[in-house]
């Protein structure tokens, strides 16, 4: 789907949602690392400056436990943050605003790209994520680098859409990898099946 033309470009370099610089024109605007201590995992999303935009907490051993924090505000569960949707749209997630307008991701599955709106009946994406490819077209081939690409509707937060969309990346991309090592698998048994019956 095609945003609108008044449009920002930041780039992710690497494409690499755990650690990764995100530009504009050139300039950094932010740094995301991640840092692994003792049973927690901690991703930080900070400015070029070293100013926290966002962190995520993971509880690596016991009972699962997310938590977020947005700037200097206190932690809480990643839950109360970002909203799954139930039938028929299990996949979409919400979130508001500090004025209280609502925002929902779309593409939160493997395969898909998220993007955007600005409610349930928006048909235009205020952000929308474009995945990094190789241009075959070119010679030598070239890597089109990941970029996410806002409306001046997604700059007036966005910060809350670049920390949701890390987040939520993250989590679409280690569903995508089970999902394809699932296959994977299958078909690595099939094929055995089909060599040990001749």
């Amino acid at each position: 789907m095609t945003l609108l033309e008044q449009s920002t470009v930041l780039v992710f370099d690497p494409d690499d949602m755990h650690n990764t610089s995100i530009s504009l024109n050139g300039r950094v605007l932010c740094n995301v690392n991640t840092e692994h201590s003792g049973w927690k995992t901690i991703i930080h999303v900070r400015t070029a400056e070293g100013a926290e935009i966002a962190s995520l907490q993971f509880r690596d051993m016991g009972l699962p436990s997310t938590k977020v924090r947005l700037n200097d505000e206190k932690p809480m569960s990643l839950g109360s943050w970002l909203h799954k949707r139930v039938l028929p749209f299990k996949n979409d997630v919400s979130f508001k605003d500090e004025s209280g307008r609502q925002y929902k991701w779309k593409g939160n599955e493997p395969g898909r790209a998220l993007e955007v709106n600005v409610d349930s009946s928006s048909i235009q994406p205020i952000a929308q994520f474009r995945k990094s490819y190789l241009d075959r077209k070119t010679d030598p081939h070239t890597i089109v680098q990941a970029t996410l690409v806002m409306t001046y509707r997604a700059e007036e937060i966005r910060d809350l859409v670049v920390a949701s969309f890390l987040l939520l990346e993250r989590g679409r991309r280690v569903n995508e990898r089970s999902v394809t090592n699932r296959a994977d698998g299958l078909a690595a048994g099939r094929i055995g099946a089909g060599s040990t019956s001749r």
